[in-house]
């Protein structure tokens, strides 16, 4: 099968569940948690495991191990846990249910949409995405920054200024410059797109040098989550290679915030 390179096609919708950053959580104005979600995420964007001391022997894998490892490890292979624990791919989901999963593998906690003054958790939502398909499952977007999505926890504080309120002032400003060093980078960025289920059926265990236990646990653990990967491709030269960084930009969006739900406990029933 050929691929056109200039092939350009337009991907679902994906999700992703996360827990809230503690800077956000441990805001004691929960009227500002909004604001503080934005500056955390306007400077630092979406990571992956790789910033946390990744070694370059795990992040130069071929691709077609990382992504085999990011999805089916397993935890009493210490390689594979480690190579999983501290990847440069990012899961998201075609499913927002199945996307909860990717903060929570044993799928035994339940979240419910709140307000950002009561979460500890929200979802991003990759939407309205259009890439240039490299090969089978495997998508080349480029963006541009953007703080767009995140805009209206600045204009909430910019807005309050202006009726006023001069209490607000100095949280305006400071949202204000740190949204006016995103907007002032008008370069452009690359992430790669992964199908992983449709990457996976290209995956020959002898050729790629990939374990047929892992790859058929990676194979069942894709389907079951619906999973996408995502894979920041941002040079960073002080690193050596990619930064794990996914900036900002007009694709990426709050889907919604959430506060973790403890199940019911039945009450016992009395002695008959």
């Amino acid at each position: 099968m050929t691929t056109n390179p200039e092939e350009v096609v337009s991907l679902p919708t994906l999700y992703r569940g996360d827990s809230l950053p503690s800077r956000v959580t441990q805001d004691a104005n929960a009227t500002h948690r909004g604001r503080t979600f934005a500056e955390h995420y306007v400077t630092e964007g979406l990571l992956s495991k790789s910033t946390d001391q990744g070694l370059l022997a795990d992040l130069n894998r071929p691709l077609e191990q990382l992504v085999a490892v990011h999805v089916g490890y397993r935890k009493n292979i210490k390689g594979e846990e480690y190579a999983a624990y501290h990847s440069p791919l990012i899961s998201f989901s075609t499913d927002a249910i199945a996307a909860w999963h990717f903060l929570d593998r044993t799928a035994k906690k339940s979240f419910e949409e709140c307000p950002v003054g009561k979460a500890t958790h929200f979802m991003w939502k990759l939407t309205d995405v259009r890439a240039r398909k490299v090969s089978p499952g495997r998508y080349r977007f480029e963006y541009r920054k953007s703080t767009k999505n995140v805009d209206k926890f600045r204009e909430q504080f910019v807005n309050a200024v202006n009726a006023g309120d001069l209490s607000q002032l100095n949280q305006a400003l400071a949202t204000q410059i740190v949204h006016e060093h995103i907007q002032k980078d008008t370069g452009l960025h690359v992430a790669h797109l992964i199908d992983v289920n449709t990457f996976l059926t290209t995956i020959d265990p002898a050729k790629h040098n990939v374990d047929e236990e892992l790859l058929a646990r990676a194979r069942k653990f894709g389907a079951k989550w619906s999973e996408w990967l995502l894979y920041p491709m941002e040079v960073e030269a002080s690193l050596g290679g990619y930064s794990g960084r996914f900036s900002l930009n007009e694709a990426l969006d709050l889907h919604l915030f959430a506060r973790e739900v403890r199940p019911q406990v039945e009450p016992s029933a009395g002695p008959a």
